[in-house]
């Protein structure tokens, strides 16, 4: 049987086993909460879970060490002394035994869990709510969230590898998550290397973009009070997602209410008094500007 198979098999006896365990809400239990089966790379956090009517208030945390030191790294741990969080990378895929001391003040114990690591089979995508496929501006980053699964298993962990490829777009940070597009139109994807999961999207210029709208999703716009207006650009008929071309918005009537500041495409907008907010954008390098109003209340 491979190594790849037994953790298969571990994880799913873990999985069975934690479907035994309970606990009385009458009486407090501390326990540790130790994320498993963790992915290859990923780093987790070992720290209190604690629940019942008088829990401690801080669980102490010393002499944490793993059988097989090849398949989980401990950090965060320091010698002679008491922590209240510890890490744990792992660092291959397999499993081992983890062992911590615990003081709540009251009772010195020693916690003894199976840790495992897997190499993920499968990911799926968080895709932002928009356009299908996704429509971005040219020179722009976005992140998608990834999940990491080894069968139907969630993989725990933060950082560490995500096998993924780009088209289109590149690599924005270490982590995998982040994404650059192409400094032209094109089309692209973020596909995962270990299943079929992907996520299409189209890269557009400030040239290719046709019109502008300026919408406030609040409803009743308040004298005094800061609101947000988004530009949205379009192509055709087709909004983009987002994108990081500058716009210059201003009002036109300033005795009524002021722009605050622009970020990207969102518009901080304070309104002074009652009346009509007229507010003009232009999208920087371009002919493409929008006009739009909005009624102020007291």
């Amino acid at each position: 049987m491979d190594e790849h198979m037994q953790v298969h098999l571990a994880i799913a006896a873990l999985l069975a086993a934690a479907l035994c365990q309970c606990s009385s809400a009458t009486e407090a239990t501390t326990e540790l909460d130790i994320p498993s089966p963790v992915a290859v790379g990923a780093t987790v956090t070992v720290k209190e879970k604690c629940a019942g009517a008088s829990c401690p208030s801080t669980l102490k945390l010393d002499q944490a060490r793993v059988e097989d030191a090849s398949v989980f790294g401990v950090e965060g741990a320091q010698p002679g002394a008491q922590v209240t969080s510890l890490r744990l990378e792992a660092l291959r895929a397999g499993s081992t035994i983890f062992r911590v001391r615990t003081d709540d003040g009251q009772t010195v114990r020693t916690v003894e869990r199976t840790l495992l690591a897997a190499v993920p089979d499968k990911l799926t995508f968080a895709v932002p709510a928009c356009s299908a496929p996704l429509l971005f501006g040219t020179d722009h980053t976005f992140s998608l969230g990834v999940n990491r699964f080894v069968g139907s298993v969630p993989l725990q962990g933060s950082g560490g590898v995500y096998p993924l490829a780009a088209e289109g777009a590149e690599l924005a940070g270490p982590t995998g998550l982040s994404f650059k597009t192409s400094s032209r139109p094109t089309k692209g994807s973020i596909r995962s290397l270990v299943n079929s999961a992907a996520v299409p999207f189209e890269v557009y210029a400030i040239t290719n973009v046709t019109s502008m709208t300026l919408q406030s999703a609040k409803k009743e716009l308040k004298t005094g009070v800061q609101f947000v207006v988004d530009s949205k650009l379009l192509v055709g008929s087709d909004p983009l997602c987002a994108d990081s071309f500058a716009r210059t918005v201003t009002s036109e009537t300033p005795s009524i209410c002021d722009v605050v500041s622009v970020s990207g495409a969102v518009v901080n907008v304070l309104g002074r008094r009652s009346g009509t907010c007229t507010l003009k954008a232009v999208l920087s390098g371009s002919a493409v500007e929008a006009q739009s109003s909005f009624t102020i209340q007291n």
